[in-house]
């Protein structure tokens, strides 16, 4: 019997041991390459997210300057709505939305513009009906997720709300409204971009506040700011611009200058408030009866001056004596009392019949304006004689009731 040879044996169990450690380093060495390989996979991937990121945000950013830019150009509420509707409904063919501003009594809100699915929607709504206005701060609402729907807004016609107050100075001009249509998912670009979104609502808020203070601004520079008329400088400044062009149209302008007669013993006899509220009484009667290109100012104190670009004199002659017949019979109210009413004298002149140049037209006109007065006043006179007589008015008199 033979027997095996101990060190037959050891050498014949190397070659197994050493294969199994060949195969152990192998698979430890191939493990390492494809956890390394996955890792580089995952960092390409989160490169990827970034530089997506990074070009999304670029993308949110030059939209941002361009429309800010645009905005600045805006001269009207109108514009900034045109350029926002034009820009917002290139995002996303699946985001709708629309633009609801304050009126002036702040107790409604008025839709101005609306783009995407709700455009023909798109109505009026009280402040209490959306819930970022009574909060103050954005609101939003997701398919799916507890929470309270504003009242203006269609919950199931759309996969995601968003209500963006639109704020100036700390206080609300309005609100911009983004929906996300029904049957696209909520969870997607339009959540996560809105802080986009927000800065949207914002730039949109700076450009109406800028707009609303420019109109101000205006206002006051242009209006007289007790009856509302426009002021001496800018009829001046319009006159002069529509006789250039009545004279390259060939067509007639009439100019009239009115007064209020007896206007220091009216204030003596009721007092300066009392005449506040007869040149508002006048400045009323002389609105309403202007037409949308005719210029009614306060010429200074008691004194109003009228211009109708395209009207002949007998024309003009009819206009002012509608304007002194209602001043006539238009009771003043004071402090609950009616006092007597006033009247005016009035002066006519025509271009080009009794001017060519606009100073020497105005005082062609108020030169038939004097002659109304030293005829008895409460009339008018057409530059070259025409004259409208009336029955002198009664002495003044309190008159005591309510109107």
């Amino acid at each position: 019997m033979t027997g095996r040879d101990p060190k037959m044996s050891v050498e014949a169990a190397a070659p197994r041991h050493a294969r199994r450690r060949s195969r152990s380093a192998e698979g430890w060495l191939g493990w390492f390459g494809r956890s390394r390989s996955r890792r580089r996979s995952a960092a390409g991937d989160g490169l990827d997210r970034t530089l997506a990121d990074l070009n999304s945000r670029q993308e949110d950013l030059a939209f941002l300057s361009d429309v800010g830019q645009l905005f600045q150009a805006c001269r009207t509420i109108e514009e900034v709505c045109n350029v926002a509707k034009d820009r917002l409904q290139s995002l996303s063919p699946h985001l709708s939305g629309a633009l609801f501003l304050m009126s002036e009594g702040r107790d409604y809100l008025e839709g101005v513009m609306a783009w995407g699915a709700i455009e023909a929607s798109a109505a009026s709504l009280a402040p209490s009906d959306c819930w970022a206005l009574r909060c103050g701060r954005p609101h939003q609402l997701s398919r799916g997720h507890e929470g309270i729907a504003c009242a203006h807004t269609d919950a199931a016609g759309g996969d995601w709300h968003l209500c963006v107050p639109l704020m100036a100075q700390g206080e609300a001009l309005g609100v911009l409204y983004f929906r996300v249509d029904a049957g696209h998912d909520p969870s997607g670009d339009h959540v996560e971009r809105r802080h986009f979104y927000f800065n949207v609502a914002e730039t949109l808020s700076l450009a109406l506040a800028n707009i609303r203070l420019r109109e101000t601004l205006q206002h006051q520079a242009i209006r007289d700011p007790l009856t509302g008329l426009f002021n001496r400088r800018y009829f001046q400044e319009t006159l002069r611009r529509e006789l250039h062009r009545a004279s390259r149209a060939k067509q007639p302008l009439s100019v009239v200058l009115l007064d209020i007669d007896h206007f220091k013993r009216f204030n003596d006899t009721y007092g300066h408030d009392a005449g506040d509220v007869a040149l508002k009484v006048v400045g009323e009667i002389l609105q309403g009866r202007t037409r949308a290109g005719d210029v009614a100012c306060r010429h200074g104190g008691e004194e109003f001056a009228l211009a109708f670009p395209g009207l002949p004199a007998e024309i003009a002659a009819e206009r002012v004596e509608a304007i002194r017949r209602e001043i006539e019979l238009r009771d003043i109210v004071f402090l609950g009392e009616r006092v007597d009413p006033v009247t005016i004298s009035a002066g006519i002149a025509v271009y080009p019949a009794h001017a060519m140049e606009m100073e020497a037209l105005m005082r062609v006109a108020d030169q038939a304006l004097y002659k109304s007065k030293e005829a008895g006043r409460n009339r008018f006179t057409m530059a070259g004689g025409q004259r409208r007589k009336t029955e002198e008015p009664p002495a003044l008199s309190l008159v005591q009731g309510s109107p």
